[in-house]
């Protein structure tokens, strides 16, 4: 609590204070600008009338009231709609309220020494697959983004096309050399199924702790959208190099 009150409420006062006050500096200077030309012109109307009641004109008295009181009617208006804009500007952050919290443990402390090392291995070899990637789209002059902790969007990297601005769903597949198949989710397969023309398979073959091999597989027809294995050999002979 104290963190969100000392750093995070702070920062978010900020956030929304500048694009209000910007908006507020421009609603105030469109106020003044038109009730200010309203005022000058009764004013003007007013100073009209008021030569010709010197002279003895007919009407030239009602009519420079008239004009008067429109002018401060006008006046009134504008000083209570620049306090009201004042008003808007003061902001303040209410005190945060509480309501959940989480206790996040990494796996390896619950489990200490009994941790499966496949589960580190899998960890390790999907890094390695996304690092590997990640180098491929650069050098092709692309601008990928990690994307793979947006959980359900089917995709680890999207990644901005340098010749024309698309952009490209990379999902990424490490294997350790010698596997066999490539597991894909649902989601992952209807991402391929409803953008073909931007879904890529990057396929990362991994020997020891380097991506020894990047290939791309796209426009690949997975038939239903429903999670299934692949075999990853079938899968290389119908992709690519990375382009």
């Amino acid at each position: 609590m104290n963190h969100a009150i000392e750093h995070l409420m702070p920062l978010h006062l900020e956030r929304i204070r500048g694009p209000r006050d910007e908006r507020l500096n421009k609603t105030e200077r469109a106020v003044q600008e038109r009730l200010s030309q309203a005022i000058n012109h009764h004013d003007g109307r007013a100073a009209h009338f008021r030569a010709r009641e010197a002279t003895g004109k007919v009407n030239a008295r009602l009519n420079r009231i008239q004009e008067e009181q429109k002018a401060d009617d006008l006046q009134e208006r504008l000083e209570a709609r620049l306090e009201q804009i004042a008003q808007e500007r003061l902001i303040s952050a209410a005190r945060p309220t509480v309501r959940g919290g989480a206790l996040i443990i990494p796996i390896g402390a619950l489990q200490g020494k009994n941790i499966d090392p496949q589960v580190i291995d899998t960890r390790a070899s999907e890094a390695i697959a996304m690092a590997a990637v990640m180098e491929t789209e650069r050098a092709l002059g692309n601008k990928p983004k990690d994307v793979s902790d947006q959980r359900g969007i089917g995709y680890d990297i999207e990644s901005q096309s340098g010749a024309d601005g698309r952009l490209r769903f990379i999902e990424v597949k490490g294997r350790r050399k010698g596997a066999s198949d490539v597991t894909l989710t649902k989601n992952e397969l209807i991402t391929a199924l409803n953008s073909p023309e931007q879904f890529i398979l990057a396929l990362v073959e991994i020997d020891g702790e380097q991506a020894t091999n990047v290939r791309y597989l796209q426009g690949y027809d997975f038939k239903e959208p429903k999670a299934a294995q692949f075999n990853l050999k079938q899968l290389i002979a119908e992709s690519s190099a990375p382009r």
